[in-house]
């Protein structure tokens, strides 16, 4: 590959997920809109699986995480962001801080 492949488009960056094809994704800022729309959405979503979620408030980022069957919650950004076991992660902050 060379500097033509990149720059025309003819690299594929497509992640493929782990061994097993499933994206394993963490959301940082799980609130209102989550309980909705993005924390269901990516427990049906055909090769995605939501397992870990952050909130700073942790009583409530412990509550979303065990009403949703998340399997890991995160206090920090940091922690969820170094998480090995998430691919990508979904930033669900609050309109204003984004």
């Amino acid at each position: 590959m060379d500097w033509a492949d990149t720059a025309c488009g003819r690299v594929d960056y497509t992640f493929k997920g782990g061994n097993d094809g499933i994206i394993r994704w963490g959301i940082l800022g799980v609130g209102d809109v989550c309980e909705v729309k993005a924390g269901p959405a990516f427990q049906k979503a055909v090769g995605s699986k939501l397992v870990a979620v952050m909130r700073r408030d942790r009583l409530k980022g412990e509550d979303f995480a065990r009403r949703h069957d998340v399997p890991k919650f995160h206090a920090t950004v940091e922690g969820l962001l170094s998480d090995r076991g998430v691919d990508a992660v979904y930033v669900a902050s609050p309109v204003g801080c984004h």
